[in-house]
Order: structure tokens, then C-alpha cells, then sequence
């Protein structure tokens, strides 16, 4: 059985950048949420303008919009086969010193 785990959530976030910064917890929380307003946004213009998408954040990690052609399968009950319809997702990958500092090493680099 694996140990329970903390959930954070943007509250915790908002809570922890107030605290370090000094600012009080509703103005850090309306920066936070324009951060990822506009983080979202910036991935949605451009997989409008070029199909698609990858926003790279130093010391942290990318994000990347991955189109996933479409696909067969069946239906068990049935036995009939079923046309699943392509679609995007939102993919994450880590960065080196992000995934170091989850694995309990010392993180490299200027993190």
C-alpha cells in the first residue's frame, strides 16, 4: 500500500507565494490566476495559428498539445466495432532538475 499523499492545490500555491513574497493572499491570487489564464491562452493561440503547441518553462518543465489520430476498438457486449475520433492532448514533461528534486537528489543547474 503506498503512503498517502498531499494534496496541493492552488490554494496551497497561492498560500506559499504570499507568504514568501509578502503580498497579501487576494492580490497573490489574482496574479496566480492570471499566470495560468495566460499560459492558457498563449497554448491556445498557437495551436490556432499553427496546429500546434509546446510552451517550455526553464528549471520546470514543457507543455506540449499532442493530436492523437483517430482509432478502432469494439464493443464488447455487442462485438460491433467502434471509430473513436481523433483528439488533442495536453502532454507534460519535466525537466531535468524538476525531476532530480522529485527523486530526492540534488538538483543540477540554477534551480
Amino acid at each position: 500500500m503506498e503512503p498517502p499523499v498531499e494534496k496541493l492545490t492552488r490554494r496551497c500555491l497561492v498560500e506559499s507565494l504570499s507568504e514568501a513574497t509578502g503580498l497579501s493572499r487576494d492580490r497573490t491570487d489574482r496574479m496566480v490566476a492570471l499566470v495560468l489564464d495566460h499560459l492558457c491562452l498563449v497554448l491556445a493561440r498557437a495551436l490556432k495559428k499553427h496546429g500546434a503547441a509546446e510552451l517550455t518553462l526553464r528549471n520546470f518543465g514543457s507543455f506540449r498539445v499532442v493530436s492523437r489520430p483517430a482509432r478502432s476498438g469494439w464493443d464488447f457486449r455487442s462485438g460491433r466495432p467502434l471509430a473513436g475520433p481523433p483528439h488533442r492532448r495536453l502532454h507534460f514533461r519535466a525537466a531535468r532538475c524538476f525531476r532530480q528534486v522529485i527523486q530526492g537528489e540534488e538538483p543540477g543547474g540554477n534551480f
